[in-house]
Protein backbone atom coordinates (compact mmCIF):
# COMPACT_ATOMS: atom_id res chain seq x y z
CA UNK A 1 0.00 0.00 0.00
CA UNK A 2 1.33 3.46 -0.87
CA UNK A 3 0.47 6.47 1.27
CA UNK A 4 1.46 9.06 -1.30
CA UNK A 5 2.79 12.37 0.13
CA UNK A 6 1.80 11.44 3.69
CA UNK A 7 5.10 12.78 5.01
CA UNK A 8 4.26 16.24 3.67
CA UNK A 9 0.78 16.03 5.17
CA UNK A 10 2.26 15.08 8.54
CA UNK A 11 4.79 17.92 8.30
CA UNK A 12 1.97 20.39 7.62
CA UNK A 13 -0.03 18.87 10.51
CA UNK A 14 -2.90 17.88 8.19
CA UNK A 15 -2.71 14.35 9.58
CA UNK A 16 -2.24 13.35 13.21
CA UNK A 17 1.27 11.96 13.84
CA UNK A 18 0.13 9.61 16.61
CA UNK A 19 -2.48 8.02 14.33
CA UNK A 20 0.11 7.51 11.58
CA UNK A 21 2.55 5.96 14.05
CA UNK A 22 -0.19 3.67 15.37
CA UNK A 23 -0.88 2.45 11.83
CA UNK A 24 2.81 1.74 11.28
CA UNK A 25 3.29 -0.02 14.61
CA UNK A 26 0.20 -2.24 14.27
CA UNK A 27 0.17 -3.10 10.57
CA UNK A 28 0.18 -6.73 9.48
CA UNK A 29 3.69 -8.08 8.86
CA UNK A 30 2.40 -9.18 5.44
CA UNK A 31 1.56 -5.59 4.46
CA UNK A 32 4.20 -3.59 2.62
CA UNK A 33 3.54 0.05 3.44
CA UNK A 34 5.30 2.84 1.53
CA UNK A 35 5.16 6.44 2.77
CA UNK A 36 6.22 9.10 0.29
CA UNK A 37 6.94 12.81 0.54
CA UNK A 38 9.55 15.11 1.98
CA UNK A 39 10.27 16.05 5.57
CA UNK A 40 9.60 12.68 7.17
CA UNK A 41 9.10 13.10 10.90
CA UNK A 42 11.95 11.67 13.02
CA UNK A 43 9.50 9.32 14.77
CA UNK A 44 8.33 7.98 11.41
CA UNK A 45 11.96 7.40 10.39
CA UNK A 46 12.61 5.59 13.67
CA UNK A 47 9.69 3.16 13.16
CA UNK A 48 10.37 2.55 9.44
CA UNK A 49 12.32 -0.46 8.20
CA UNK A 50 13.83 1.39 5.23
CA UNK A 51 14.26 5.12 4.63
CA UNK A 52 15.48 6.55 1.32
CA UNK A 53 16.09 10.07 0.14
CA UNK A 54 16.05 10.97 -3.53
CA UNK A 55 18.28 13.86 -4.45
CA UNK A 56 17.97 15.80 -7.69
CA UNK A 57 21.11 15.73 -9.80
CA UNK A 58 19.63 17.25 -12.94
CA UNK A 59 16.06 18.11 -13.89
CA UNK A 60 14.48 19.11 -17.20
CA UNK A 61 12.59 21.94 -15.49
CA UNK A 62 15.91 23.66 -14.79
CA UNK A 63 16.51 23.67 -18.55
CA UNK A 64 13.12 25.36 -19.15
CA UNK A 65 11.53 22.12 -20.43
CA UNK A 66 7.85 22.15 -19.45
CA UNK A 67 6.22 19.27 -17.59
CA UNK A 68 4.96 16.59 -19.95
CA UNK A 69 1.71 14.60 -19.67
CA UNK A 70 2.33 10.95 -18.87
CA UNK A 71 5.81 11.70 -17.55
CA UNK A 72 5.52 14.44 -14.95
CA UNK A 73 1.77 14.23 -14.33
Amino acid sequence: MILDEINNALHLELIDLEQALDILKHKSPLLHLTLTGRDAHPQIIEVADTVSEIREIKHAFREKIEAQPGIDY
